[in-house]
């Protein structure tokens, strides 16, 4: 009998599905969607939580990675890839969310972005999602502030 309730307790995790919506019709649980473009097609992988992505996304060309992000309490760790899956860029970003629903984006810190053969190219500074600092092998080459 134990081993019956067990069985179905496992089968009962493992069979729960993917693209779920919770009691307020947000999304929940684990997605993964696909969406033609002009090229192929582009899919992402993660979990929301009540309508939020949380943890680990992937999105993927066809079956090329080429970003994946960890998200925690609204904040964005990022990083993109060649096709050879060499990391091409990575950096930080915050979503802030306001009272009336509005959604905003922004870079912010350090964005590391590197050639092909996995070399640092420069270091771009970002704050509040503006780019205001620019370092090529640890020389500034100028300085945004500048200009706002």
């Amino acid at each position: 009998m134990n081993k019956v309730v067990l069985l179905l307790l496992f089968a009962m995790l493992f069979s729960c599905s993917i693209n779920q919506r919770d009691t307020n019709k947000q999304r929940h649980g684990y997605w993964q969607e696909t969406k033609p473009t002009f090229d192929g097609y582009v899919t992402t992988k993660g979990r929301y939580k009540h309508g939020e992505q949380v943890g680990k996304w992937k999105y993927s060309f066809g079956d090329t990675l080429y970003q994946r992000d960890k998200i925690r309490k609204k904040m964005i760790i990022t990083h993109y890839f060649y096709p050879d899956k060499t990391i091409m860029a990575r950096g930080q970003s915050r979503l802030d969310i306001t009272k009336d629903g509005k959604r905003h984006w922004y870079k912010f810190g350090p964005w590391y972005e590197y050639d092909k053969n996995g070399n640092l190219l420069w270091i771009k500074y970002y704050k509040d999602g503006n780019l205001y600092q620019y370092q090529e092998n640890g020389i500034m080459k100028y300085d945004v502030k500048k200009f706002f």
